[in-house]
């Protein structure tokens, strides 16, 4: 189907439209935040994978779980510097330090 890489790009925009308009809808956007995961992992969509992580990160974050939120950004930071995509490895790496900075701060 050439229009598989579709429902993963749909599912991560639904995941992010909840996050940023509805925080109480955090376990919905997680569910379809995953749904996208998976599509851009069985279609070998690797930059789209490294979105998807970021956005698990932030969801993570959002749910006050910082170790999970690093785990999804370093998971992000590897595959956007595979992929060479250095304004998302950029964002990625922000983040990733703004998280341990956080932690360190406990």
């Amino acid at each position: 189907n050439k229009y598989r890489g579709f429902a993963g790009w749909i599912a991560e925009d639904i995941a992010e439209i909840l996050l940023r308009r509805d925080p109480g809808r955090l376990a919905e956007a997680q569910a379809w935040a995953e749904k996208a995961l998976n599509h851009h992992r069985e279609n070998g969509m690797r930059l789209l994978l490294g979105r998807d992580y970021l956005l698990l990160a932030e969801l993570a974050k959002a749910r006050g779980t910082p170790e999970s939120a690093r785990d999804r950004l370093a998971q992000a930071v590897a595959i956007f510097q595979e992929c060479g995509a250095e304004g998302y490895l950029k964002k990625a790496k922000k983040e990733w330090i703004h998280q341990a900075s956080l932690s360190m701060e406990k």
